[in-house]
Order: C-alpha cells, then structure tokens, then sequence
C-alpha cells in the first residue's frame, strides 16, 4: 500500500512539472512569437516599434494581479538616436547585395546617395592611421568611395569608432571584413561619413564600382518608456526586483528586420512568465517588474530609472535582471556572483540539489546588462543569462525559430525558489 503511495505520488510530481514545463515553454513561445513580429519592427526606432511593444507589455501587465508602481505603467525618458526608416540600398559591380546577410550600415551614417568607381585598399595599410586617413582623402577628391579591407585581427567595431567620427572626412566608406556582422544603435549626430560594412564573401572578386542609397533620420529626442508594475506580496516594507530589457534594434531599411528574440524577447517572455506566476501565488513580499527601454542604447532605461527612482532604492532587498534566456542547455552564468558569493551560492545550492545544471557560472563584476547602475547605487543585484544557443546576436537570424527554450522550466523554477529564501 505504502509503495502503491509513494509510485502514484511520484507519478503526480513528475506530471506536475512536465506539466510545468510544457506551461513554460508554450506561455514563453506564445510571447516570443508575438514580441518577434513584424507588426513591432523589431522593437527599435522604426514604425514605432519600441512604443508599440511598450504598450502591449503594459497591456500584459495590466491582465495579470499587477498595479503601477506610479502614476501609470510607464515612465518616459528621451534621448537622441539615428535610424533607417527608408530605403537602403548597395550594389557593387552592378550586383544587389542583401542588407542584414551581406552588409549592415554603420549606424552613424548620413543621408547619402550615389555611383561611384572603387578606390580599394589593401588590408596592409590599415597598420598605418596617417597613410589609411590620406587613402580616404585622395579617394573623395578624385569623386571615388574607398574600400578597405580589414585584416581579420581587426575587428570592425573599433576600426568604426576610431576612424568615423572625424567629422573633416566626408564620402563613402566601405568595410569589407570576414567578422561576423553585428549592429548596434547609434546616439550620435551623422557628420560628413556614410559607411557600409560588407561580408568579403558577398564581394566579387575584383570590385570596381559602386551604387549607395542611404535615407536615414536622426531623432535628438526619441521618447522612450519603462515599463513598471507590482504585485503586493506578504511583506511590504521591501521588495525583490526582476528586470530585463524588451528594447532591440528594430529595422535597418525597410528590407533588414532584427528581431530580437533571444536578446531579449526571451527574458522580458521569462519574466512576464513569472508575473503571472506570481499574479496567482502570493509572493513572500512585493515583487516589482521592471521592463527596460534602450538597453541596447548603452542601458539607458535602467540608468534613469536609478536617477529618477519611483520608489527609494533601499527599499530593493535584490534585483534579478534576467537577459537571453532562450537556451540554458549548458547552464546559466550569474554576473555578479563573485561580488555577492552568499548569494551565488545559494543559487549554486539549489541546482546542486534539484536542477542539475550543467554550470552555474561565477561571473565578476560587468556593466553589461541593466543590473549595473542599481548595484553602483548600492543594491544588490545579479544578472542571469542562459548559456547555449546558436550564438545569434544583434544579427537578422534571432529569431523565435532559432531558440530552443531548453531548461527555462528549470530557470524558472530555480528563480522562484530563490526568491523564497532571499
């Protein structure tokens, strides 16, 4: 009788959490799914894609147990930003190229349009500034656009940041690297520079010539929303903390959309998940979900709310920022962990015990998500990642179908106990 009990009391708990996990993981594809479409551009600076995803997560808060922490859901910010609204357009040789596959546009560009022959660079001269600015100069005097091609020890970002912002270069740059393409927003004001970077696979072998369209539209103040709400809890005289960040790059023409779907549709899908967790489970004390815009920006939205808190920073017991959670097949990294060990261990405890994780990896200290400015403001604070995945960032291959969900039932799980015994 005894075993009959134990056998049908297993079988239940085994059910229960196939049954959690199966919850998991249609509640989190449903969202990505709905996050990922073209109907929020990417959730970027085109077509209103960051105000419209702003609105249904409010919308999503307010279906849930869920009050605003102040006035409203949202708590408005600006700052300046370029984007790609219209039409972008490269051909070498007389061949279309792909934008998002073949080439991105460096995101500080300018209107620019025109054909023009190739004064192309040999990847040699890069080592030398003085002889690599003079090659830019000769090359748009004589009415040509210059193609450089970078050595694979140099990696395009920096070469960007060195060269673009000299605001007495004005013409068309090409970067031809064999580095994987990735874009990233741009703050900055577009001086005299329009530039593309290419895959030097999508060259033809002798590139002679060259036709650019570029319409682009610089905002000085883009208005952004942070999303926030609460669910009261047991205790009130302080709160837990969960954040992730829903913002992306949005479009890049009217061709390239990036959708964002591990970075990071798939946290802000965890933690609307746990929302309505706790929407129907009473948490231990108030739990504040805090959805951040322009992240991708340089962590924008998370720096004002620091700035402008709607509530005193003390009153935070621990913040959890929860980002790329899409794939944790070999375990999840905690930033913050050596910074806060007891902590770190104990989440280290609970997958020792229960999940079995592959790793729980100790990371140090980084200003590489949204949990930094609160712990330079004195809270205490970990940002969570999932680790595995097909390595898709900033790219127009994140997309819903690429991410496996594989142990979010696990992460989930893990993140409720570990608000239990904070």
């Amino acid at each position: 009788m005894i075993r009959k009990y134990l056998y049908t009391l297993a079988f239940a708990l085994t059910g229960s959490l196939a049954t959690q996990a199966q919850d998991i993981r249609t509640f989190m594809r449903n969202e990505l799914d709905t996050l990922c479409s073209n109907s929020f551009s990417g959730r970027g600076y085109v077509d209103s894609g960051m105000w419209k995803a702003a609105d249904y997560l409010a919308s999503r808060f307010e279906g849930m147990r869920m009050k605003p922490v102040g006035d409203s859901w949202f708590q408005g910010f600006e700052y300046p930003a370029n984007s790609f609204p219209g039409q972008l357009t490269l051909q070498v040789n007389g061949r279309v190229l792909q934008p998002g596959v073949d080439y991105i546009v460096w995101p500080g560009s300018r209107n620019y349009a025109g054909s023009y022959d190739l004064d192309v660079i040999d990847s040699s001269v890069t080592a030398d500034s003085a002889r690599l600015v003079q090659r830019f100069r000769s090359a748009f005097s004589n009415r040509k656009a210059a193609l450089v091609y970078l050595p694979d020890s140099v990696g395009y970002l920096p070469f960007h940041k060195k060269y673009f912002t000299d605001s007495t270069l004005r013409g068309m740059i090409l970067v031809a690297t064999g580095k994987k393409l990735i874009w990233t927003p741009s703050k900055t004001i577009p001086k005299g520079l329009a530039a593309f970077t290419i895959k030097t696979s999508a060259l033809p072998e002798k590139p002679e010539n060259g036709s650019f369209l570029i319409q682009q539209k610089f905002m000085p103040s883009f208005m952004a929303r942070n999303v926030i709400g609460m669910i009261p809890g047991k205790r009130t005289d302080s709160c837990i903390v969960l954040t992730a960040h829903y913002d992306h790059l949005g479009r890049m023409g009217r061709q390239a959309l990036f959708p964002g779907a591990m970075d990071n549709a798939s946290g802000t899908s965890m933690l609307l998940w746990l929302a309505n967790y706790y929407s129907k489970h009473e948490p231990p004390c108030n739990i504040v979900f805090m959805l951040f815009a322009g992240e991708e920006a340089g962590l924008l939205g998370s720096k004002y709310y620091t700035e402008h808190p709607l509530f005193p920073l003390a009153q935070i017991k621990f913040l959890l920022n929860i980002d790329m959670m899409g794939d944790a097949s070999d375990g999840v990294a905690v930033i913050n962990g050596k910074e806060i060990p007891s902590k770190y261990q104990l989440l280290k405890q609970l997958s020792d015990e229960k999940y079995q994780f592959k790793e729980v990896r100790e990371g140090g200290k980084a200003s590489n998500s949204d949990h930094h400015w609160f712990y330079e403001k004195g809270v205490p604070a970990f940002f969570m990642f999932g680790m595995g995945g097909q390595g898709h960032y900033h790219d127009v291959y994140d997309k819903p179908e690429t991410i496996s969900l594989d142990n979010m039932d696990k992460v989930a799980d893990m993140i409720i106990n570990f608000i239990d015994k904070l």
